[in-house]
Order: structure tokens, then C-alpha cells, then sequence
């Protein structure tokens, strides 16, 4: 599994991740593969990282994020009473970081 930080939340990626990559192999070349699993990573880090920074700003601890295959996971823990309306708020940073990078 591959770890790295992004500004102090510990980042791990799964080994399913290459998966997105073998689903290319026969029908694309090898930059056409490197260029799609690159960009997916960044869109899922991306997403990711909304609800992580989100819930961060919140009060949240132990933040972490986990990557998949097919999406990923963001951890975190709350250090106070995180009410209905931040959570709501941390569930649609990910999708907010999308639309505002599109």
C-alpha cells in the first residue's frame, strides 16, 4: 500500500487502486493508461480531500483518506458534537470540490 501526507492527512492508497489501470491494457497504449489512472487519482484525491479538509475545519481528528478502486474512503472522527447540518455540509464538500474544479 502507498502512503504519503497531503497537508497533514495521512494518505493510503489501495492496492485495488491499479485497477483502474488493468482495465486498460489491450485496448489502450501505455500513455493513454498512465494519463487515465493519473487523472482518476487526482479526481478521487480531490473528492476526497473536500470531505477530509471539511471535516478538519469541523473539529474532526484522525482524519485519514483511503483510495480504491473504485472510489474512495475519508475517516475521521469528531472531537465535539458535529450536528446534522455540518455533516451535511462535510458529506457535499467532495462533490462541491468536483463541480467548482469542473
Amino acid at each position: 500500500m502507498l502512503r504519503f501526507p497531503l497537508l497533514g492527512v495521512p494518505v493510503s492508497v489501495h492496492w485495488s487502486f491499479l485497477l483502474v489501470a488493468v482495465f486498460g491494457f489491450g485496448a489502450y497504449s501505455g500513455w493513454e493508461i498512465a494519463a487515465w489512472t493519473a487523472a482518476v487519482f487526482c479526481a478521487v484525491l480531490l473528492h476526497e480531500a473536500g470531505h477530509a479538509f471539511t471535516s478538519r475545519a469541523f473539529g474532526g481528528v484522525s482524519v485519514s483518506i483511503t483510495l480504491f478502486a473504485l472510489g474512495g474512503f475519508t475517516s475521521w472522527a469528531a472531537s465535539r458534537d458535529v450536528g446534522p447540518g455540518r455533516r451535511f455540509l462535510i458529506s457535499a464538500a467532495g462533490s462541491a470540490v468536483g463541480i467548482s474544479a469542473g
